[in-house]
């Protein structure tokens, strides 16, 4: 699929999130990750669904664009590039090698009532979350900056 703002940097590898039966929360996992903003009053606090088993893809910027038109320029249902909490703890610890030191990556998450953005990166061997929701977003990421976007394969 052509994304004008985006390019697939994890070509040629399969990267598959295994079946997760559990309803784990990204908020109670502190040995995994230190929370710079992560508010339960957002409704970020409701545990997953069982999954299945999901492709996903890691995508890097090449074209300055805002979060909302980058997440747009896929042209598909915001709700099917949402990854859950139990996915989003799975690939940090499945792949962290595709969690570029002081980079951010980025990825969807469907809440309560809302979609989120969470903002991981990795630092000195800690992962650090930042949060949103995605009806706010305005902020402009830069393409020589080479943030990453976790999506599910489309």
């Amino acid at each position: 699929m052509k994304n004008n703002y985006l390019k697939c940097i994890s070509a040629g590898e399969k990267i598959v999130l295994d079946p997760i039966e559990s309803k784990e929360l990204i908020i109670t996992a502190r040995d995994k990750f230190d929370f710079v903003f992560v508010s339960a009053s957002y409704g970020f606090n409701v545990p997953d669904k069982p999954t299945e088993k999901t492709e996903v893809e890691v995508l890097e910027i090449i074209k300055n664009g805002t979060l909302r038109d980058i997440f747009k320029s896929f042209g598909k249902n915001i709700n099917r590039l949402c990854l859950t909490q139990s996915q989003i703890k799975q690939f940090s610890e499945k792949y962290v090698e595709w969690f570029l030191d002081n980079k951010g990556t980025f990825f969807l998450l469907k809440g309560k009532n809302q979609i989120f953005i969470l903002y991981v990166r990795r630092n000195f061997g800690m992962m650090y979350i930042d949060m949103c929701d995605y009806g706010i977003v305005n902020r402009v990421l830069k393409a020589k900056d080479k943030r990453c976007f976790i999506v599910p394969k489309l």
